[in-house]
């Protein structure tokens, strides 16, 4: 089966978004409907952001991979390598073996999760 080329970004979150953080939570279940109830256009909203972005920036889904590789290689996938540094503490994202983590791979996750908090608030 050949997917498309606007449809594989959307693949590429849905994993990075569902399943990885299910599978490093230790968590066996996983569901493509998860969201089903809480946020019915979960899908929708995920997928058209990312194919906006991957339109602008074709490197896009490659960075938000290698973006997520980074988080996940060494703790598991705790989005920690999106937190950002304070007067408190300097963040995993600012250290120096992840100066060259693409900024574009940033900008799509901020975008999809401001985009869902805004359609979805709370959940």
């Amino acid at each position: 089966m050949r997917l498309s080329c606007s449809l594989t970004p959307f693949i590429l979150l849905f994993f990075l978004f569902l399943v990885a953080p299910a599978v490093s939570s230790g968590v066996a279940i996983l569901r493509t409907d998860y969201y089903q109830k809480t946020c019915p256009d979960f899908n929708k909203i995920v997928r058209d952001a990312v194919i906006a972005k991957q339109g602008q920036q074709p490197t896009t889904a490659a960075g938000t991979l290698r973006l997520f590789f980074h988080d996940c290689f060494l703790e598991g996938c705790d989005a920690s390598v999106l937190i950002v540094t304070n007067s408190f503490n300097k963040a995993e994202r600012d250290d120096d073996l992840n100066d060259s983590l693409p900024g574009d791979a940033f900008d799509i996750v901020n975008r999809i999760k401001t985009a869902l908090e805004l359609s979805c608030p709370g959940v």
